[in-house]
């Protein structure tokens, strides 16, 4: 768990371990999957590319990707970037079948504009979380660039999150492995490989120590360590409420909106195989809460009650 205000370090607690087989304990510098927690980070890199006048939000991903059909082909020209990144696109409406043997971004394209899959090797999943792909093939493309490298410049190596990284089928041995809970309510592992497309919506490993780094750049309103990373304007645009969607908060770039004790909220909350990731803000406070953890499914009280608990406790003490 970690705890940062006004772009400082204010707690950091590890517990646990690890592995719980090899009773290896967790330390600041342990990598934890943050599912799609990732989406911010997509987000944030498209607003510093806005700022730099390499992409626009208002383009359509056509530009750069020549490969991009809509299967409705009235909507290729008119979608945007915005409507991927707030998943505003359709997308979502039905599962896919994917082909695994060929999983480039290329094949993925091909796949959003209606074609099937060609071999034996398939299987369905929810397009979703294509949105964010797209979102982030498009900004990686108009940059020059793959997606793990735009990730790396723009904010790995700025925040100097140096054991952070774009997840591969390659775990390394500091890495937290994933459990899960089994009948008699013991943690066992569980793991898979990454599906290794989705990573613009669920790809990055991090550490408690970076995504502090992460957090301080949040609540000290897109500066790290006194230096602007991203714009005032494309700060608050990446905190901005889109639209509403089916659940109790808004939508908007990889974050959601709500209110707590009277002040607004943004949190997200990935999930990947045998792990939990929890990243809670309160803006005007400058204040916010990360809580990652190897233990997949955890339950309401961990994802959600427990970070808003931490936050109500350090609010209420500061009055």
């Amino acid at each position: 768990m970690v705890i940062v205000q006004d772009g400082r370090l204010v707690d950091m607690k590890c517990y646990g371990y690890r592995d719980f087989g090899q009773m290896l304990p967790v330390t600041p510098l342990t990598p934890f999957c943050i599912g799609s927690c990732t989406k911010a980070f997509t987000a944030m890199a498209a607003e510093m590319a806005i700022d730099a006048g390499i992409v626009s939000l208002s383009d359509s991903p056509a530009k750069y990707l020549p490969e991009f059909k809509m299967k409705d082909p009235n909507l290729t020209d008119r979608v945007t970037l915005r409507d991927f990144l707030s998943k505003r696109t359709g997308l979502e409406e039905k599962p896919l079948e994917l082909d695994w043997n060929d999983t480039s971004p290329k094949k993925m394209l091909h796949v959003i504009s209606g074609e099937r899959p060609t071999t034996r090797t398939k299987r369905s999943y929810n397009s979703e979380r294509l949105n964010y792909c797209v979102a982030g093939w498009t900004v990686a493309a108009a940059s020059g660039t793959t997606y793990e490298q735009l990730i790396a410049e723009s904010i790995f190596k700025p925040l100097a999150m140096n054991d952070s990284r774009i997840q591969s089928s390659v775990r390394l041995a500091e890495d937290a492995r994933g459990h899960i809970l089994d009948r008699h309510s013991q943690p066992t592992r569980f793991e898979k490989n990454p599906d290794e497309i989705f990573q613009p919506e669920s790809g990055i490993v991090s550490s408690a120590r970076d995504m502090a780094k992460w957090l301080g750049l949040l609540t000290a309103d897109g500066k790290f360590e006194g230096k602007r990373l991203v714009s005032e304007r494309g700060f608050q645009e990446f905190l901005t409420p889109i639209f509403g969607n089916k659940t109790d908060y808004t939508q908007q770039f990889g974050l959601g909106d709500g209110q707590l004790n009277g002040y607004k909220m943004v949190r997200h909350i990935g999930v990947a195989a045998g792990y939990s990731a929890t990243v809670m803000l309160l803006p005007e406070r400058h204040l916010g809460v990360v809580i990652l953890t190897n233990l997949g499914a955890v339950s309401h009280e961990i994802e959600e009650k427990l970070p808003s608990w931490v936050l109500t406790q350090i609010v209420a003490t500061q009055g």
